[in-house]
């Protein structure tokens, strides 16, 4: 709960814009998350919405389906998707606004919660697949790398590690890569 925590340390300010690198939305297509938010989450008052503890602990909340959770606690100011080029798009069809380039959460009983607590604000969304091109609207003031339990290696837990652990990959690297290279100048100085 990163982001809770930054909002409530006064290092992060709701909303802000975030932008998102994986191979997935993380909305919640094909999970029960994005379903609960729009018939049990949107029908509380905006105040009393942020509840990740009690939403992971019933099997809602999880790493596929976050920022439609914080789509719901009305974090996000705007969310630009960077894919991978060979992933799928996996995106929950109903949270696209009617302006095409917007997300917007509806609530399962649009009739009696909007007029109770307004609309859900639309929040602009981008999607590339090519990260390459991608250049963020705004400086980052904050970086965080996740890692998916259920869906990344075990060998990728190092990299985020607070220890050593990239690190000491960095340093294993450069190493390998100084042998190659003195193994080629000397190979190449036998040939001559």
């Amino acid at each position: 709960f990163f982001w809770r925590d930054l909002i409530r340390e006064g290092r992060l300010t709701p909303p802000f814009h975030v932008t998102h690198v994986d191979a997935h939305t993380d909305l919640g297509i094909g999970d029960r998350g994005h379903t609960f938010v729009r018939n049990s989450v949107l029908c509380r008052p905006v105040a009393s919405r942020v509840d990740p503890e009690g939403y992971r602990a019933a099997g809602q909340l999880n790493e596929a389906n976050y920022l439609v959770f914080a789509l719901a606690f009305r974090w996000l100011s705007g969310l630009d998707n960077v894919r991978i080029p060979t992933s799928l798009p996996d995106f929950p069809s109903d949270l696209r606004a009617e302006d095409g380039h917007s997300l917007r959460l509806k609530s399962a009983f649009p009739a009696l919660f909007e007029a109770r607590y307004g609309e859900e604000p639309a929040v602009p969304f981008f999607e590339t697949t090519d990260g390459r091109e991608y250049t963020a609207p705004v400086p980052f003031d904050i970086l965080s790398l996740a890692i998916s339990p259920r869906y990344a290696p075990a060998s990728a837990d190092a990299l985020g590690e607070t220890g050593k652990g990239t690190a000491n990959y960095f340093i294993v690297i450069g190493i390998i890569e100084t042998v190659a290279l003195f193994t080629l100048v000397f190979s190449l100085l036998l040939l001559q």
